[in-house]
């Protein structure tokens, strides 16, 4: 046995030295004879130096990676929308899906498994055999492939170009500093919105001339695209003579070093609740998956009148942003689903963004525990921040949000009126959505879930 080890390594040895050596012996005259790559692979299988230190990372323009991330995981790119590259390179896994061949669009199987994608630009050649020269010129041949993607470009482009809300990335340098603003652009109420789906938009910018060009370049969209009104959700107040709407506050407060410090910083009312989902016996856990929360998510918005933003979205949230998104979720004792959140880490700080409850949720105290176990982890976790979030002034959630010792601040919301006399009032207290509000409640909830995606996206 020791002998025929002996020999198999022998003989490995004889033809590794006999393929550098034909390498070298085959070179034209007067060049070198081998990469440096495969100089460098071949010294240190020879022994006689170390592998070249990775070069450093290339300094890209930031909206173009945001394209390509967002890219990457984006199914429509194949030809049943099923299929993406993260797909078969699961950034979880290694960069691959460590099937021993992957699979594509309708189950067809391909001939071998997938590489990983980790630092696959530094590779010298791509694919297993090597017939791509370079990362461009892999990338579009999964498009291509009948056993992968099965599409092609003239198919996609048209698709991604009919995107609804269309997001709009601006990129603008001034004396070195970068100013990124993301705006919206609702074609049904002819407006333009800074991050109409987050609660905090407007200008982010490093120095007030960038961000003076940035609110230039924002106002002469917004004339070009010839909308009623341009909207910029701001932290603090930008333009003293534009029209205002205090309509909305945000609840921001500092967690303490401790766990027991954070308890008894909570009022002594409110915090007689969180006993009480306690001793209720109520356990929290950490999802990976949305099932548990969308459904009570779905439930909750359903019973408020307002359509549900679709699985799908809060799926993509999950995998795009990896570890800064969590799904928290309260369940009995016997294990049935209570209230759960979905919260964004952002540096120090926590973000519960998106919650939903059962009905039943309250007599457990299940939405109190809920925030408190969320509280209590982001507290081990070395988080500084608990941003409650946003709530319209006067409302149950802003008056929960006090209960726990939150302080409001408000939100500047500023508008630059083009072609209205007066600030839009797009949200549940205007009058006229009472019926519309009304109308959903009582629809059967599967039918909401089914057609509300297709208005919430216009919703801003």
């Amino acid at each position: 046995m020791i002998f025929r080890k002996f020999l198999a390594i022998m003989l490995m040895s004889l033809l590794l030295a006999a393929a550098f050596w034909g390498v070298r012996s085959n070179a034209p005259a007067g060049k070198a004879a081998v990469s440096l790559e495969t100089a460098s692979l071949q010294s240190t299988l020879s022994g006689s130096g170390p592998l070249l230190p990775l070069p450093p990372v290339p300094d890209l323009p930031a909206d173009k990676v945001a394209l390509g991330k967002r890219l990457f995981f984006d199914k429509r790119l194949s030809h049943d929308d099923t299929i993406a590259c993260a797909t078969c390179h699961r950034l979880d896994s290694g960069g691959s899906d460590r099937l021993p061949v992957s699979v594509g669009v309708e189950g067809r199987k391909g001939g071998v498994n997938a590489p990983t994608v980790f630092n696959s630009s530094l590779n010298f050649v791509q694919f297993w055999d090597g017939r791509a020269a370079s990362l461009e010129e892999q990338a579009a041949g999964p498009i291509h492939s009948e056993l992968e993607m099965a599409s092609d470009w003239a198919r996609i482009l048209p698709r991604l170009r009919r995107e609804r809300p269309q997001l709009k990335l601006f990129l603008r340098e001034e004396t070195s500093d970068h100013a990124i603003e993301a705006l919206h652009h609702g074609r049904a109420d002819c407006v333009l919105i800074a991050l109409p789906f987050a609660v905090y938009g407007g200008v982010a910018a490093s120095t007030t001339e960038a961000a003076a060009a940035l609110e230039q370049e924002a106002q002469s969209l917004a004339r070009q695209l010839d909308v009623d009104h341009l909207e910029f959700r701001n932290i603090s107040p930008r333009h003293a003579d534009w029209p205002t709407q205090d309509l909305y506050v945000t609840f921001r407060k500092e967690i303490l070093p401790e766990v027991d410090a954070n308890m008894q910083a909570i009022p002594r009312k409110q915090r007689a609740m969180v006993r009480k989902g306690i001793n209720n016996g109520l356990i929290s856990m950490v999802d990976r998956k949305s099932d548990r929360f969308f459904k009570l998510f779905a439930d909750n918005v359903h019973r408020h009148g307002t359509p549900a933003l679709p699985k799908r979205y809060f799926d993509t949230l999950l995998q795009v942003f990896g570890d800064d998104c969590e799904i928290l979720t309260v369940t009995t004792p016997e294990g049935k689903p209570l209230s759960s959140v979905l919260s964004f880490y952002f540096r120090d700080e926590v973000l519960p963004y998106y919650a939903g409850d059962d009905e039943v949720a309250r007599n457990f105290a299940a939405n109190d525990f809920k925030y408190w176990e969320l509280m209590r982890r982001s507290c081990e976790r070395g988080l500084k921040v608990f941003d409650y979030g946003r709530s319209k002034v006067g409302t149950g959630p802003y008056s929960f949000k006090k209960n726990w010792g939150f302080e409001p601040q408000a939100l500047h919301y500023e508008y630059c009126l083009y072609k209205r006399d007066s600030i839009p009032q797009n949200n549940p207290n205007n009058a006229k959505y009472k019926l519309l509000i009304e109308t959903w409640r009582r629809m059967p909830i599967s039918l909401a879930n089914f057609i509300g995606p297709h208005i919430v996206r216009n919703l801003g």
